[in-house]
């Protein structure tokens, strides 16, 4: 060994300094654990924890791990920034979640979400929806609303709320609402978040959604009224809050599972509809409205709010549709004497600068015992409709105002196509001016019907015939020159007429993107299998290290 130089290309004087650092490394390399590598998940329909015997799922894309597969968006052709959002971090499962609310655009009266349409199987028990919930708001985020609602697929009603808060956590949070006394319904799974445009914004992360009905067995006389668990709760892989908040008090509430067991209310009296529903027009939808039909309780997370009065609206029993009705006046029956009153009811919406149309429909029966023509500076009793800013403010003349008998259930259509783009709140009224003869009216199904225009052709871009678009083939076609019926066809020559090739630009800017994204990949490919060789044979190189740090030290040492 004497005659073999290591370590030539150093100094002397830093051979044992550099002898000891790649020892010190070598025994790095062995010490050190070796890291797994997550397979890359793959896309599936599901995506679901996990699908207990006897059981079947019943959502497509529960994991949003394939963008648009499956769900619908609550308000289609929004701007992107105030729709919801596949994103890849926070997650519970897989690669991607939902993100709905807001986050990174400014904060405006808002509800938007997902939803989708599924049928219950009719013999199954249980049916259960599972999901993986991550709300979270910034300071003082007013009336905002984080829910989750179950509709009749096919007349837009709501069936159930099973989940509604305005909460702010650290990490997910595993829901579960049985569903079993909906089986043999088609029903529209919403899950969406409301922001009122004032004080702090709100959102939500939504994964690992799961709708499972199981067959029906005969099981032994239950001992207790625990929720039913179909399968185990997933672990999450990571969690992360993306909207920051400056330290407030967070609003953080932890309900216990629901079991929900609805009580029907018999109305008094039954209505029959004056006109029939009719499908909504293609590209048209009406559920934009929260509690649309009174169905639920009137508190400050059902979007309406109630106004300040001696006299306010009252939930009834029957309405055009559904078991209840919103009264607002106050009817010889009501037990309150005749005073001056505005009784009120008011909910924020957002009129998307998008669509093309945007229609109030609102069903009503109205009473009076009074006469007379009610004028807007005079305090007369009247009922009426009226737009109001979100700080309150009168934005026009009143839509609709009115003392009158209808004798029935009537709807109103009010146009606010003119206010597209724009947060306002509807404000129905009653007032009485305390005369001794009153007047109200019953408020039913109360729908934003907004229509969005047909996705026009995309402008095309015509090419000359020597230019050769992306993957656009060429078609040539053989056309005689010969005109007239004396041509002589023997000697007619043919020519080559090239036909226009178009391309559009979305066609073209997708080519483009196809081809960076296969790129990346590809990249992203050859990281991946160098991490891997790295890591399954790192014990070479160690071998390597030791040796060489090895051989200098000994080197060092006979001289």
């Amino acid at each position: 060994m004497s005659g073999i130089k290591p370590l030539i290309f150093v100094s002397k004087q830093l051979r044992r300094l550099l002898s000891l650092i790649l020892l010190l490394l070598g025994l790095l390399f062995v010490t050190t654990p070796t890291m797994a590598q997550s397979p890359t998940p793959q896309p599936r329909a599901g995506d679901a924890p996990g699908t207990a015997a006897g059981c079947s799922e019943l959502l497509v894309n529960g994991g949003f791990e394939v963008e648009g597969l499956g769900w619908q968006p609550l308000l289609p052709g929004s701007p992107a920034e105030l729709g919801a959002e596949y994103v890849s971090f926070p997650v519970f499962a897989g690669t991607r979640s939902m993100r709905l609310g807001l986050v990174d655009a400014a904060n405006t009266g808002l509800t938007n979400g997902v939803s989708q349409v599924v049928t219950l199987p009719q013999n199954a028990d249980p049916i259960a929806l599972n999901v993986q919930l991550l709300p979270v708001h910034e300071a003082n985020p007013g009336t905002d609303l984080q829910f989750i609602d179950i509709f009749d697929a096919s007349t837009n009603e709501l069936l159930v709320r099973v989940w509604s808060q305005l909460s702010n956590r650290d990490g997910w949070l595993f829901q579960q609402f049985p569903l079993t006394s909906l089986a043999g319904r088609t029903v529209r799974v919403s899950i969406g978040v409301s922001n009122d445009g004032l004080g702090g914004k709100t959102a939500l992360y939504v994964d690992s959604v799961s709708l499972q009905a199981c067959d029906a067995v005969p099981v032994p006389t239950p001992t207790s009224t625990a929720p039913i668990i179909i399968f185990p709760t997933p672990t999450p892989t990571n969690s992360g809050v993306i909207i920051a908040t400056s330290t407030p008090t967070s609003i953080m509430l932890t309900p216990t599972p629901v079991v929900w067991t609805p009580t029907p209310i018999v109305p008094t009296v039954t209505f029959t509809p004056i006109l029939p529903s009719t499908p909504l027009p293609p590209g048209c939808i009406t559920n934009v409205i929260i509690n649309s039909g009174f169905e639920e309780e009137i508190l400050g997370s059902t979007g309406w709010i109630l106004g300040d009065d001696p006299v306010p609206p009252r939930l009834i029993a029957g309405g055009f549709e559904g078991l209840r009705s919103l009264q607002l006046g106050n009817p010889p029956n009501s037990g309150r004497a005749d005073v001056l009153s505005y009784s009120s009811v008011r909910q924020l919406i957002t009129i998307p600068h998008t669509a093309a149309t945007a229609e109030l429909l609102w069903w009503h029966w109205s009473h009076t015992q009074d006469n007379g023509e009610p004028a807007f500076q005079n305090r007369v009793d009247r009922q009426e409709l009226i737009l109001l800013s979100p700080d309150l403010v009168t934005l026009a003349p009143p839509l609709y105002r009115i003392m009158r008998n209808t004798g029935g259930w009537t709807q109103e259509v009010s146009d606010l196509t003119s206010h597209r783009g724009q947060s306002l709140y509807i404000y129905f009224n009653v007032l009485n001016d305390g005369d001794g003869l009153r007047t109200w009216m019953e408020l039913d199904q109360v729908q934003l019907k907004l229509c969005f225009p047909a996705a026009t052709p995309s402008p095309v871009l015509t090419l000359p015939a020597d230019v050769s678009p992306l993957a656009t083939p060429i078609v040539a076609t053989f056309t005689p020159t010969g005109e007239g019926s004396g041509a002589d066809t023997a000697a007619t020559r043919s020519i080559i007429d090239v036909t226009e090739v178009i391309i559009s630009p979305e066609g073209a800017q997708r080519t483009l993107d196809e081809a960076v994204q296969q790129v990346t990949e590809e990249q992203q490919t050859l990281v991946q299998r160098t991490i891997v060789l790295f890591q399954q044979f790192w014990w070479v190189l160690a071998i390597i290290v030791l040796l060489w740090a090895a051989w200098g030290f000994v080197s060092n040492q006979t001289k």
